[in-house]
């Protein structure tokens, strides 16, 4: 008798819950993988004193305004 993956043992509304997404662009959907950096200890301890919703939001338009203006010509 096969037991198959721990995935494949877990129901599905188990592990739908366990990474819930926060948020969504409102211009665009989202990428198909997280960025992911590691900063210096301070800012490190600014961002994450953030609530986690809060702390998302903020990343987020953060980093598309940089990009925006540093990487894709501009202001929209």
């Amino acid at each position: 008798m096969s037991r198959g993956t721990p995935k494949e043992l877990l129901p599905k509304e188990f592990i739908a819950q366990q990474i819930k997404p926060v948020g969504e662009m409102p211009d665009e959907p989202l990428g198909a993988k997280p960025l992911a950096v590691r900063v210096g200890k301070s800012v490190y301890d600014a961002v994450t004193a953030l609530p986690r919703a809060e702390r998302i939001t903020w990343l987020r338009k953060t980093i598309a305004d940089a990009a925006q203006r540093e990487l894709m010509g501009g202001e929209k």
